[in-house]
This record gives structure tokens, C-alpha cells and sequence, in this order.
């Protein structure tokens, strides 16, 4: 096959979760042996690309550009002739559909919740959602008929740090005795929830507080205003900001449990990234977290933007934490049986294979 991925993201920062997702597909295709070409704007998604030896194409993420990310996409076709467009981008697919559908099928995949733009959204021949319930938003919210629908869940691969990351980190660490490290993996913006785990930690005992560190993995917007919060509240010995980092399979293998405080997700990928590592996961009762965590299984969950309970839940990870290496284990085990990453890839396949034969 011939697969033109198509995507689009705010450059100046890391790679987030759709990011990570193109490029693991573009990644396991091109090994593979499919020929794979990527559009996307330039940010660390393409340096990722090069590195792995994956062609791609540049497109731009202003709307004030639209013109020429049509042109470019046009050119990429004409160029690349792919066999069906992949897109993970509302505006990708949205031109893709518009304008290129007449003569290669397109494929859109949701990845989260959204409730605007309803006039402009457009879903190709095919939809691919994360989750049950971002399919289940896809036809109450934007009317998209079930039958063009397929729910395929995200998946990661195991963590595999290598031996100079590991102690690298571990130096960073300095772990004391009795002590936790919690590890958050997500962009500092507004959809992560960070005020309230901050707001959380300040509730919780010096006591409590001195056994407990938590590194913030990844950058974004908010970053200012949160370092002002944690300094404000005197957390500076509980919050560690790493910004944008290439170890973050490291922190997983060496942290003692995951949280997310998210106020909404489509499938998050940080909790499946922790079941991969074997870790517990703290995270907030909303849709699409739920139904991957199996509550009591695998972590604790506290209602989102609710610092009091989210306290509460810290205190338990603290207090339960000879728990930790059960409960982990457990996760591991769900990733296992309902996560693994070749179950993903061998799903994409067959929609790929169905649309195309559709075509032909």
C-alpha cells in the first residue's frame, strides 16, 4: 500500500498524544515495507520522521495559509500516489475531503471529545475513532453514520530506555527513602487539569508532602502561570517541571505511579503508556480515561476539576504504596490483553485494505 498520513499541531511545543499516534503508524507501515509519506507542518514530528528515514511533505498550520497546505497536499498526490489519505487533523481532512477525495479515499481519525465546528466538519469515506466514546460523539454531536464508523483504541509500545537515560534520571531522581515519584506526561494546557493536582498537593500534610515528588513531563502555554502557582503554594520540593523530554520511557520505568488530571481526553495515551511500564495510574473520573482504567484494578480516579478529591486520592497512593507493584502488574496485564500495539496496527489494516477495495 501507499499511505499519505495527513496531520496537523501547535509546533511550539512537544509532541502530544495524535502526534505520538502518527508517527508509531507511519513508523510500523514503513517497516512494514508500505510506502508511507507524511504531510504535516515542520515541528518535532518531522525531525521524528527523518530521523526514522520516512519521507514527508510540508503543510502549514495557519488558516491564513490555507491555500498553499492545499497546493502542498495537492502536490504531495500528485507526487507520492497514494493508494488512501490518513488524516488526524479536522482542517487535513476537511481539504482532503473537499478537494482530493474524488481521486484518492480518505480516512479521518477523532481523537478526542468536541463539541464545535459542526458545519465545517468533514469525515472522508471512512471514520476512525480512539474510543467508544468519541465514536459515540461522532454520531450524536456531528451525525455520522454509525456504519461509516470504526472504534480502534490507541495502543503504545513497551517503554524501552536505554542504560544512559536510566541513570541520567535516576541521578535527577535522587530518591530518599519512603519517598514517591509520580510521573505526569501531557502538555502544560488547560484540557491537563495541572492547577488542580497542583491545588491537590497543596492540601495534602508537610508530612505527606516530603514523601512525594512529581515531575511534569512536557511543555506548553501554561507553563509560566503553573511554575507561579507551585511557587506560590510552596510546592517547589513536590513539582519538577521537565519541559519537552527524550527520557520520558525512562521516568516510567522508574517512577512509582502515573497521574492525569485531565477535564477531558479521547483515549489518553499516557494511561496506556504507564500499563505498558507496569504502573499504577491516578487519574480523573471523565470519559475515555473510565473505560481504559477499570477503576480499582488498575489505579484510583477522583472527579475532575476537584482539588479536595484529588487530594484524597494522593493520600491513598501515598498510604497504599505497598500496593503499588500489585496494581501495576495488573495494568500491565490489561495492556496486555486489550492494548498491545500489533492488535492496533493489524485494525488499521483492515480499514485501510476495506476502503481501498471500495474504490477499486
Amino acid at each position: 500500500m501507499r499511505i499519505l498520513f495527513a496531520h496537523l499541531y501547535d509546533a511550539s511545543f512537544g509532541m502530544g498524544g495524535a502526534e505520538k499516534v502518527v508517527l508509531d503508524l507511519a513508523d510500523a507501515f514503513h517497516k512494514q515495507g508500505h510506502h508511507v509519506s507524511v504531510a504535516v507542518n515542520a515541528g518535532r514530528l518531522s525531525e521524528k520522521l527523518e530521523e526514522r528515514g520516512i519521507s514527508w511533505a510540508r503543510i502549514y498550520a495557519s488558516k491564513l495559509q490555507t491555500l498553499k497546505t492545499m497546493g502542498c497536499l495537492r502536490d504531495e498526490v500528485r507526487r507520492f500516489q497514494p493508494d488512501l489519505i490518513h488524516s488526524h487533523h479536522r482542517y487535513t481532512t476537511f481539504l482532503a475531503d473537499l478537494f482530493l477525495k474524488s481521486k484518492v479515499p480518505v480516512i479521518h481519525t477523532e481523537h478526542v471529545l468536541r463539541k464545535d465546528k459542526r458545519l465545517l466538519f468533514r469525515s472522508g469515506d471512512r471514520v476512525t475513532a480512539v474510543h467508544e466514546t468519541v465514536a459515540d460523539n461522532l454520531k450524536s454531536y456531528f451525525h455520522v453514520e454509525a456504519e461509516k464508523i470504526s472504534t480502534i483504541t490507541n495502543a503504545v509500545r513497551r517503554p524501552e530506555p536505554g542504560p544512559k537515560d536510566l541513570e541520567s534520571v535516576e541521578l535527577q531522581m535522587d530518591r530518599r527513602p519512603g519517598q514517591l515519584w509520580g510521573l505526569f506526561i501531557g502538555r502544560l494546557e488547560e484540557q491537563k487539569g495541572h492547577r488542580y493536582l497542583i491545588d491537590a498537593a497543596a492540601l495534602l500534610t508537610q508530612q505527606e508532602r516530603s514523601r512525594l515528588r512529581i515531575a511534569l513531563a512536557g511543555d506548553g502555554s501554561l507553563e509560566s502561570l503553573l511554575r507561579k502557582r507551585v511557587q506560590d503554594l510552596g510546592l517547589e520540593d513536590v513539582f519538577v517541571f521537565l519541559g519537552h523530554t527524550e527520557k520520558v520511557a525512562a521516568w516510567l520505568t522508574l517512577c512509582d505511579f502515573v497521574v492525569l488530571s485531565s477535564l477531558w481526553e479521547g483515549m489518553p495515551l499516557s494511561v496506556l503508556e504507564a500499563f505498558s511500564a507496569a504502573k499504577p495510574v491516578l487519574a480523573t473520573d471523565i470519559p475515555g480515561t473510565r473505560e481504559v482504567m477499570a477503576a480499582g484494578e488498575t489505579g484510583w480516579m477522583a472527579p475532575p476539576r476537584d482539588a479536595p478529591a484529588f487530594a484524597e486520592a494522593l493520600r491513598k497512593v501515598l498510604h497504599e504504596s505497598e500496593k503499588l507493584p500489585e496494581i501495576g502488574r495488573k495494568a500491565l496485564g490489561r495492556w496486555e490483553r486489550e492494548y498491545s500495539f500489533e492488535k492496533m496496527i493489524h485494525r488499521y489494516r483492515q480499514v485501510y485494505e476495506a476502503v481501498i477495495r471500495l474504490r477499486r
